[in-house]
């Protein structure tokens, strides 16, 4: 039915719509910055601009004859990936103050990881090693901005 598969275009758009409007409310509540020294509500408001972007093209590709978007949507809900994205989240914020940046970002990392069907324990383990690797290195060694690494003990 045409009207239904227009309907989720329309739907889809307006959801993604409405959490930019958001975004750039937010962001536009904070200092922005410019390009070069990007104050707290420069990434909210970009990011928002960018789902508002996004909204629109789902929107006209979803009203285009022949688009992939008015094809039916299949609903694929991995509930144990949903979950473990969520629990990586959770661990992350738990973790942070607790243990440090390092160890809550590997705790995230490896968490969201597994919630992929496809990863096995192995290539978890080793995404979330590189990645924490890599954040600590950019951000605390080069960008030195200032983190407890490791908070054991404090």
């Amino acid at each position: 039915m045409v009207i239904g598969k227009r309907l989720n275009a329309l739907v889809s758009a307006a959801l993604i719509a409405v959490f930019g409007f958001i975004g750039v409310h937010e962001g536009l509540s904070f200092n922005i910055g410019s390009v070069s020294r990007m104050g707290p509500g420069f990434f909210p408001m970009a990011l928002g601009v960018i789902l508002v972007v996004v909204s629109a093209v789902i929107l006209v590709q979803g009203f285009l004859p022949g688009s992939k978007l008015n094809e039916t949507l299949q609903l694929d809900l991995e509930l144990k990936g949903w979950l473990l994205v969520l629990a990586g989240i959770c661990s992350f914020i738990l973790l942070g103050e607790v243990v440090g940046f390092v160890p809550a970002i590997f705790a995230l990392v490896f968490l969201s990881a597994l919630g992929d069907s496809r990863n096995s324990l192995k290539v978890s383990l080793i995404a979330a090693a590189v990645t924490t690797t890599v954040g600590f290195v950019i951000f605390g060694v080069l960008l030195r901005i200032p983190m407890n690494a490791f908070a054991w003990g404090n």
